[in-house]
């Protein structure tokens, strides 16, 4: 689910406000405050809104992140950790990323068949963007 604040209400001369914004005022919640708009014929639009990611999309973005750690590839690809790791280990186990030691840091990088992963996952994209 996406954070309300994204939602916004173009209430006063056209100038734009936020659901969450009214609701702290009124002491309800966003979602009431939805409704209410909606119901009086208000427009809301959704700003700063991302889709969906599914797990195709995430192997892509880890491959791409070249040569990162763990905490780079947290930041970089907005997972938790644990959720992340999981990724991590499957293309790992695929062969796709190796994981290799700088220092005391463990680094991940792609693999030639990684790589050819990421192109086909840009081609597919390409093909089925409408």
């Amino acid at each position: 689910m996406l954070a309300s604040a994204y939602y916004i209400a173009s209430i006063k001369e056209g100038k734009p406000i936020s659901c969450l914004r009214i609701a702290k005022i009124f002491g309800v919640s966003d979602n009431q405050v939805r409704s209410l708009l909606k119901s009086l014929g208000y427009s809301l639009k959704l700003y700063g809104a991302k889709r969906e990611r599914n797990a195709y999309d995430i192997y892509a973005e880890i491959i791409a992140k070249d040569g990162r750690s763990i905490t780079k590839l947290i930041y970089d690809t907005n997972l938790a950790h644990s959720i992340l790791k999981r990724y991590v280990k499957k293309l790992l186990e695929k062969g796709l990323i190796v994981k290799r030691r700088e220092g005391n840091i463990d680094v991940y990088n792609s693999t030639e068949k990684g790589l050819l992963y990421l192109e086909y996952y840009k081609r597919m994209k390409e093909l089925l963007t409408v």
